[in-house]
């Protein structure tokens, strides 16, 4: 996930649901400040990399504003290590920060920040000349840090933490490890396979500037043969490859990256009522049109018979990868993306298969109400 996506959709929430808390304003050097309704209001959230590779950095901006005018602005800088969790099956991936993990909390003292102090002091204490007032700038800082830290750590970054919490819930598979890897540009979600995976994903691929999803052709394969050994995908089939409880045939699914020409491999065993086997070999294509995901299947070749009668694998072939297809595309379509408790709606916007890897783009945005 590309960081530049995770902190739009930061903004978004944060523009429809501002975060506030109340300040009392502190002591400065025992004058006497009028009462003022200063309130801290958390403007901005950023998920960056951080120094090390297994941790994200979020930086916060919160600005105290007494009565619609800017008074001073505080950064803070947070890192967290994000966490997996098994929950309902299901592998759960999130990322979010709470006061615990502030590694620093200071002021934003610019030029545009300083004249803004200034003025507010100006505006505070009419009585002082201007020269007094910018010797008093950064005392007078350092105390509205000291008495905002406190509540900010204790209310505001509590509840910041809360609304921009990530999590991606990745649907029941057989899952060997997870490793999140913070990158310059993303954040990246390795997951590790507990199946017979031939090859994985390669290392090198150029960041997207979308939500991306890489799959390994091999893995692919894998995970059908695993859904239909559960039951997710049809188990047997008819003579001509429709799905059927009593049906005779069962298939098994495999990638040859080495076989350019047909590196798909579909076995089709017969089960009941002889000892068919069929090996049938072909390339395949996939692409999203208006919103849908679809296969192409090339060259199929039966590259191994041993049958007395061979069944019609021309157009069965392509049904039964369709149907596969896509019962996956709906299975899909469950994965939940969610920020600050609130699901997303994941969109497909590109889909192909190439350099042994299934590969997609998603785009993920607020669900309509």
């Amino acid at each position: 996930m590309p960081y530049a996506r995770a902190n739009a959709l930061f903004a978004e929430l944060l523009r429809d649901e501002p975060l506030t808390v109340p300040i009392e304003l502190p002591a400065l050097a025992q004058l006497a400040l009028p009462s003022h309704a200063l309130v801290a209001i958390a403007r901005t959230v950023h998920i960056w990399p951080a120094k090390a590779s297994d941790r994200v950095a979020f930086v916060t901006h919160i600005d105290l504003e007494d009565a619609g005018h800017h008074v001073m602005t505080l950064a803070t800088t947070s890192e967290v290590k994000p966490v997996v969790a098994q929950k309902d099956g299901a592998t759960e991936i999130s990322i979010g920060f709470g006061p615990e993990n502030v590694v620093s909390l200071k002021p934003v003292l610019d030029g545009d920040q300083r004249r803004a102090l200034a003025d507010t002091l100006a505006r505070w204490l009419p009585q002082l000349p201007r020269l007094a007032i910018e010797q008093l700038e950064d005392a007078f800082a350092a105390d509205l840090l000291e008495a905002t830290y406190a509540v900010v750590h204790r209310t505001l970054l509590r509840r910041l933490g809360e609304v921009t919490r990530l999590s991606v819930r990745v649907p029941e598979v057989p899952v060997a490890n997870v490793v999140v890897t913070s990158r310059h540009d993303d954040v990246s979600i390795a997951i590790q396979l507990a199946l017979p995976v031939r090859r994985a994903i390669r290392v090198d691929a150029q960041p997207a500037d979308n939500v991306a999803l890489r799959l390994s052709a091999s893995a692919a394969a894998e995970l059908a043969n695993w859904a239909i050994d559960r039951g997710h995908l049809p188990q047997h089939y008819t003579r001509d490859l429709k799905p059927a409880a009593d049906g005779q045939f069962r298939p098994y699914f495999d990638y040859r990256a080495g076989d350019r020409a047909r590196p798909v491999k579909i076995h089709i065993f017969q089960e009941r009522g002889g000892c068919s086997h069929f090996v049938v070999g072909l390339r395949a294509a996939v692409r999203v049109n208006a919103d849908k995901l679809e296969l192409a299947t090339r060259d199929q070749y039966v590259e191994q018979a041993q049958a007395g009668v061979l069944l019609e694998l021309g157009l069965a072939i392509k049904q039964l990868i369709e149907g596969s297809l896509d019962r996956s595309r709906r299975a899909f379509a469950r994965v939940e993306v969610t920020i600050g408790g609130r699901v997303l709606a994941v969109q497909l916007l590109r889909a192909e298969l190439a350099f042994d890897e299934l590969y997609a783009e998603l785009a993920i945005s607020r669900a309509k109400t």
